[in-house]
């Protein structure tokens, strides 16, 4: 049967941060920084033209 009260029953109180995206953040943070990393070897195996496209691509 459907809540129709418009009170909430159960669940995570308002304005409480939800657990697993803030596990999830954290994750893709640290592997984001992990390849962030090697990037600059990366970056030095690329001919010019192609270093300056991936720049572009990344800047936004």
């Amino acid at each position: 049967m459907a809540n129709t009260t418009g009170n909430k029953y159960g669940g995570r109180q308002k304005s409480t941060p939800n657990r697993m995206t803030k596990e999830l953040r954290t994750l893709l943070k640290d592997i984001l920084y992990r390849e962030l990393e090697q990037e600059q070897k990366r970056l030095e195996l690329l001919k010019p033209k192609e270093r300056l496209e991936l720049l572009i691509k990344l800047m936004p």
